[in-house]
């Protein structure tokens, strides 16, 4: 070994804590991003009803509240490939800085780790996609020679996290708190505090910042994030973590544009295995020979939204022709109908039955 083994030392867990998963004190600008979203929800299903949020009555529905931290994974229940332990228990409460008038968030979570924070604002700002980060494409068992699939974690995620309209609304709120950074980045950003009053009083200093590269329909979002002494001396901001993010934002937007430079020199099934994809690519991919020369199976679109069905169809290369508005309850060609490129796909839409009882869309579920 590398060591002498009579010499070693053991270190707690604590040191090997990973600062992603560890609970902080969530920044006002977060919270209050979360609460508006969830007067949002609030409004009701249907879209016509629903007001822009910088005008819309404060119609407060906790029960409402509580579902969308659950379906945005930031009530706590969040898991990931990459992390095998739940966060650390910690004594850890927000420091109030003695104010007597203080903001009211009702059910936003007050206390989350950074990964949390990540992936409800992504799956917020990106569709209302049920987005979860992970580090590996599936897991497979071997055995006897043979490959059995545990898990695909490359499926297509689930859509319909939020309702018509709110995530639109949830970009634009964006935008409107946070600032504009460089390659018309957007960056939101907040600064914290906690406490724990015993053993012995501790108080800790938090910044979290998200960066979104770029601002509209962002494909990259960068997570910033630092934990340190609450009583800070003079001259804090000599390193400021928002400063050190900003100077890596042209780094990997550069990264990004060797990305579409190397795509010139693969073929199509190489750049559909690349993690990290730009839309001009996508559409080279499209315009290739050997793409146009495929066949595909149409699909079954009944019961499906619109946007959902588009993205099923996108890179097929054929017409696609609507009809009405809502969900899909008819189309030609049937699925299983082997179609060629250049096939003119016809998608017959209805919206949702609202039952007057209960004021919900009655929808049937797809085949």
């Amino acid at each position: 070994p590398s060591f002498d083994p009579n010499k070693f030392h053991r270190y707690s867990e604590t040191n090997y804590l990973d600062l992603f998963n560890e609970r902080i004190a969530v920044p006002e600008v977060f919270k209050l991003f979360l609460r508006e979203l969830s007067l949002l929800e609030s409004q009701g299903s249907r879209a016509a009803e629903r007001l822009p949020w910088s005008v819309g009555a404060e119609k407060r529905k906790l029960g409402v509240q509580l579902q969308l931290w659950n379906r945005l994974g930031a009530d706590g229940g969040l898991q990931v490939d990459f992390i095998t332990s739940s966060p650390p228990k910690t004594d850890a409460v927000v420091f109030k800085r003695g104010e007597t008038k203080q903001i009211d968030f009702e059910t936003v979570p007050e206390m989350q780790t950074p990964l949390e924070l990540l992936t409800a604002l992504t799956r917020a700002l990106n569709g209302g996609y049920e987005i979860t980060p992970h580090g590996a494409k599936r897991y497979v068992l071997r055995r006897n020679q043979q490959e059995f699939l545990l898990e695909n974690l490359e499926k297509e995620p689930d859509a319909d996290l939020l309702g018509d309209g709110i995530s639109a609304e949830a970009k634009r709120l964006a935008r409107l708190m946070g600032e504009r950074g460089p390659l018309s980045s957007l960056i939101l950003q907040g600064e914290s505090r906690s406490v724990i009053e015993s053993p012995v009083k501790r108080l800790f200093h938090h910044y979290l910042g998200l960066i979104l590269i770029p601002r509209v329909n962002p494909d990259l979002v960068l997570l910033v994030t630092s934990t340190g002494p609450g009583y800070q001396v003079a001259q804090r901001r000599e390193l400021s973590p928002a400063g050190e993010a900003k100077k890596i934002i042209g780094p990997i937007a550069a990264l990004q544009q060797v990305m579409k430079n190397l795509a010139d020199m693969m073929s199509p099934k190489e750049q559909d295995e690349m993690n990290f994809r730009l839309l001009q690519e996508q559409q080279r991919i499209v315009d290739s020979p050997e793409v146009e020369a495929m066949e595909m199976v149409m699909p079954s679109f009944k019961g499906m939204s619109l946007r959902r069905s588009l993205r099923l169809l996108q890179g097929s290369n054929v017409e696609i022709e609507l009809q009405g508005t809502g969900r899909v309850v008819s189309q030609h060609p049937p699925a299983g109908t082997k179609i060629q490129p250049g096939t003119r796909v016809t998608l017959i839409l209805e919206r949702d039955q609202v039952d007057p009882a209960y004021r919900r869309p009655q929808f049937a579920e797809p085949e």
